[in-house]
């Protein structure tokens, strides 16, 4: 088989990113191989490696904390293609509401793609840990103050 082009590469990462703007388990599982395991870094996070199975169970509940979800490349001259490889590496950037006020991050994807391109076989991202452990603490806030709230 022929080395997918970077074009083919570069079409795949992009279905990627729009399938995080659709928002669904669906759509962001359909653009990964089978056998797509996803890695979230740092370790420091603790995150395991999930499978496209393990990732659903891990983002259905996160569909309802994230409304107005936008990924986004924050600049073009950071991508990386690496054509032998298969890998394209993004930084980008996720604004959305939330019950806690805006969340705005930033991430790093080392996207490997199948061997015809037009699918991702293994996801590599890198997240602002600093920023996740924050934003987790001020989601489990907001929860807590709505529980209150309805349980007055």
């Amino acid at each position: 088989m022929t080395t997918p082009s970077r074009e083919q590469l570069i079409t795949t990462a992009l279905s990627f990113i729009a399938a995080y703007n659709q928002w669904t388990v669906q759509a962001i599982i359909a653009i990964r191989s089978p056998s797509c395991i996803h890695y979230t870094l740092p370790i420091s996070l603790q995150v395991p490696p999930r499978s496209n199975a393990e990732y659903a169970t891990f983002m259905d509940p996160m569909l309802a904390v994230f409304r107005g979800v936008h990924f986004s490349i924050i600049s073009n001259d950071d991508t990386i293609v690496d054509v032998e490889a298969r890998t394209v590496v993004l930084h980008c950037s996720n604004l959305a509401d939330t019950d806690a006020g805006e969340y705005t991050n930033e991430y790093m994807f080392s996207l490997t793609m199948s061997e015809d391109g037009t699918k991702v076989d293994k996801i590599i991202e890198f997240i602002d840990a600093a920023y996740t452990v924050e934003f987790k603490r001020r989601i489990a806030l907001a929860r807590a103050s709505t529980e209150v709230v309805n349980e007055a």
